[in-house]
């Protein structure tokens, strides 16, 4: 009888199979008139943090301390999509919100551009506005309660391309600029001769009260930034794409010189502000980087492409199709190698392009898209087709990135434009965009569209893997 149930127990095995997903929470946000959702950020208890731009008078039943062009409105809501806390920043001036992340201790750090000279400004590590505008950084707790505000920039124009922090609390903010006077702390290289917009990046204290370096990053022509993140390590990373012929690169990197009319970038750098590495990757036309997501030993990168030629690696699809571009998805080392770089298309006309990117707890990226047309391949999906002239399509990637392991449309039947994602280690696919019309909503802060012309949105996709017993003959 022993015998037997050993042999009973050795017939039967448990496998993770296909994802079912469900939607955790759907909802609108916006007022009576122009509402944008800009980004969105998951902290270490699955809150989500959501940052955008609005001329309404009031979102959510808070009115608007101002009366200014346009303001920042930063909005948390728990893990089941009850609203935690809503305020508003900005002075008389027009604010317009880029990034926002959150660090280990739940802290939020909210990064945009401002012209307001009266911006709300604490413990400031520069407390004066340049006259065409700065960026601003802000720090709060994770109830909302501001730490640090304060400019950052020079005399010219700066634009905002990410924000990212280590546990330490130090902030990392990346983006580009035409000032050639930004302030300097160990850098890695001063601003590049004959460039009209070089990228940037700044590490400040957990105060705000110091830079721990602070550098530009570029060549003779423009240089943007679209996302920077750190490590555990304290290295950080950002990536973009670039026009200059001299951009920077290392010896180790992948491609070393551009050989388009752009082409997308990754650049490294510890955690005293040195590169460590800095490749190009691209093809014979023009190729962006649009998203960065570091975890566990990788970079993920997502962007567009109109290059025929862009470098795959073990693609999940190989070549672009018949649209003019195509989103794109890659996988570094944290050392530079390309693990796989694929592009993510249906083979049809209609052009895509990637906005998002965001890694789980298994290394399986999930990438976020716009999509115009109803060919695209969907899996496990909670919406199965397009619903009106565009929506948000979601396509998650194995580890590899040579199959699709959950694909998803998600929109209404009007105008649905997806901004920015935040895949937590738990699987959970939190996104964020704007609509001009109805959209589905579950347990939602604001069940129904607010008007104007238009108003910003927010959802939560839950992946759970289904167990299914295998029999062994």
């Amino acid at each position: 009888m022993k015998w037997a149930i050993a042999v009973s127990f050795a017939l039967f095995c448990i496998s993770l199979a296909a994802s079912a997903s469900t939607v955790t929470f759907a909802t609108f946000l916006g007022g009576s008139d122009i509402d944008t959702t800009i980004a969105v950020a998951t902290d270490l208890d699955g809150n989500t943090i959501v940052v955008g731009d609005t001329v309404s008078i009031s979102i959510l039943g808070l009115s608007r301390p101002t009366t200014a062009f346009s303001d920042t409105y930063v909005v948390k809501l728990n893990r089941n999509g009850v609203v935690v806390f809503r305020k508003f920043l900005g002075g008389s001036g027009s604010e317009i919100a880029r990034a926002v992340t959150t660090d280990s201790s739940g802290n939020i750090y909210v990064a945009g551009v401002t012209s307001s000279f009266d911006f709300p400004l604490k413990n400031p590590f520069r407390s004066t506005l340049n006259t065409g505008g700065d960026l601003y950084l802000v720090k709060m707790t994770g109830s909302g309660e501001v730490i640090y505000s304060t400019f950052f920039g020079g005399t010219g124009v700066e634009q905002v391309g990410g924000v990212a922090a280590d546990a330490s609390g130090n902030a990392y903010v990346t983006g580009y600029t035409n000032s050639a006077d930004l302030p300097l702390v160990r850098e890695a290289q001063r601003f590049p001769p004959g460039s009209s917009a070089a990228a940037f990046l700044f590490k400040i204290n957990s105060n705000g009260s110091a830079l721990g370096y602070s550098t530009y990053l570029g060549g003779a022509l423009q240089d943007l930034t679209t996302g920077v993140k750190v490590d555990r390590q304290g290295n950080a990373y950002v990536a973009g794409t670039t026009r200059s012929l001299n951009f920077p690169t290392t010896a180790n990197a992948f491609q070393r010189n551009r050989r388009g009319d752009a082409d997308a970038f990754v650049t490294k750098y510890d955690s005293s502000g040195a590169v460590v590495f800095s490749t190009l990757i691209g093809g014979q036309e023009q190729d962006a980087v649009t998203a960065l997501d570091v975890k566990d030993g990788g970079i993920y990168v997502a962007g567009v492409t109109s290059s025929s030629d862009f470098p795959t690696r073990l693609p999940l699809i190989a070549t672009r199709g018949a649209a003019p571009l195509s989103a794109l998805a890659a996988k570094f080392t944290t050392e530079g190698t390309l693990v796989f770089s694929t592009y993510l298309n249906s083979g049809g006309s209609a052009q895509t392009q990637a906005v998002g990117i965001g890694v789980n707890g298994q290394g399986e990226a999930a990438v976020l898209l716009g999509a115009t047309a109803n060919d695209l391949p969907t899996k496990n999906a909670v919406q199965p087709s397009l619903a009106g002239q565009s929506d948000a399509y979601i396509v998650q990637l194995n580890t590899a990135g040579s199959e699709r392991v959950f694909a998803t449309y998600f929109g209404g039947g009007a105008i649905d434009v997806p901004t920015a994602m935040s895949v937590d280690a738990a699987g959970r696919i939190t996104f964020c965009g704007n609509t001009s019309g109805t959209l589905l909503t579950k347990n939602a802060a604001l069940a129904f569209y607010q008007g104007g012309l238009g108003d910003g949105f927010v959802t939560r996709i839950q992946l759970e893997k289904t167990k299914s017993r295998v029999v062994r003959h």
